[in-house]
């Protein structure tokens, strides 16, 4: 019989390796990224004008709602037909 080996195999060990650095890559990184966002990929002007954008048709939504609510409200269809 062959002694049984004690601790890790060959291949776990570069596995942990490889985790080790691609975590600790991921951690040095993450700080920059949203200066990269923001100077590189012009995100932070595509934000702004979404979210401006995205204000103002919740602005508009507004102001047609009662317009569209009310048909809604008295039963929709015309008036000579709820009187039948």
């Amino acid at each position: 019989m062959k002694p049984e080996k004690k601790g890790i195999t060959r291949n776990v060990f570069f596995l942990g390796l490889v985790s080790f650095f691609t975590d600790l890559s991921s951690e040095m990184i993450f700080p920059l990224l949203p200066l990269f966002v923001k100077t590189v990929l012009w995100a932070g002007t595509v934000a702004e004008t979404s979210r401006g954008m995205t204000h103002e048709s919740g602005r508009s939504l507004q102001s047609a709602a009662p317009s569209l609510q009310s048909p809604l409200r008295s039963g929709g269809g015309r008036q000579e037909e709820r009187s039948r």
